[in-house]
């Protein structure tokens, strides 16, 4: 649901896409400033459980991308990281795709919307 999506994007950093009126879009300082958090969050909190589901059989991909994504040392690349997934979550909120508990699960494994967050990456 769009609270969903909304809580993924504050935690990774950009509150003024949930709340344009409160919140200006931070610079490239401020986002290199939070990108420890913003980055943690996705390689080892929850963020890219959200986007293979919390199944059982999901776990080895999860497992796998987060050890990949651990890999990514340069501040730029985690930076392109982070910016793919607040796009990701941001194009969801548009469009408010969330459908049941899954709700990310189906587009993160079999949509054209996966396909281009990846080529950002």
């Amino acid at each position: 649901d769009r609270a969903k999506i909304d809580g993924y994007i504050i935690l990774l950093g950009r509150s003024d896409i949930v709340n344009p009126h409160m919140a200006s879009p931070p610079t490239e300082t401020e986002e290199l400033s939070n990108l420890t958090l913003s980055f943690n969050a996705i390689t080892s909190g929850n963020v890219v459980d959200a986007c293979f589901g919390s199944s059982i059989q999901a776990r080895p991909r999860i497992r796998e991308v987060q050890a990949y994504l651990n890999g990514i040392t340069d501040e730029a690349r985690q930076l392109a990281v982070v910016r793919t997934y607040v796009r990701f979550f941001e194009r969801l909120r548009k469009n408010l795709l969330a459908v049941d508990e899954w709700w990310l699960f189906g587009l993160c494994v079999e949509s054209s919307l996966r396909a281009s967050c990846l080529r950002d990456v």
